[in-house]
């Protein structure tokens, strides 16, 4: 570990502490509402990605799929899109893009 703040440390790696806004807040209270929904996005859009699977005709936007096995990255993620595909030489397979629910 360092004290030197501009190397994160291995905490900082897993979850964003602070993030830069430049909406207007009509008071306290208001901006502390939009503080936390910009840190929750940010936190958000850290663990998403795109995966490729055996078929499934359950795999589609909206639903959620548990992902284990990738230690920080197991929990629950939301399809954001998917993309089903019958190729001849691989079969049936389905992609899909998803976000940290």
């Amino acid at each position: 570990m360092t004290d030197d703040p501009s190397v994160p440390s291995s905490d900082e790696d897993e979850i964003a502490d602070e993030v830069k806004l430049t909406d207007r807040a009509e008071n306290p209270a208001d901006a502390k509402l939009k503080a936390k929904a910009g840190l929750e996005d940010a936190n958000s859009a850290r663990f998403e990605g795109n995966i490729t699977l055996e078929g499934n005709p359950l795999l589609v936007g909206g639903n959620t799929v548990k992902i284990t096995g990738l230690g920080k990255l197991d929990g629950d993620y939301l399809i954001e899109s998917s993309k089903h595909s019958i190729i001849k030489d691989h079969g049936y397979t389905t992609d899909i893009e998803v976000r940290r629910a």
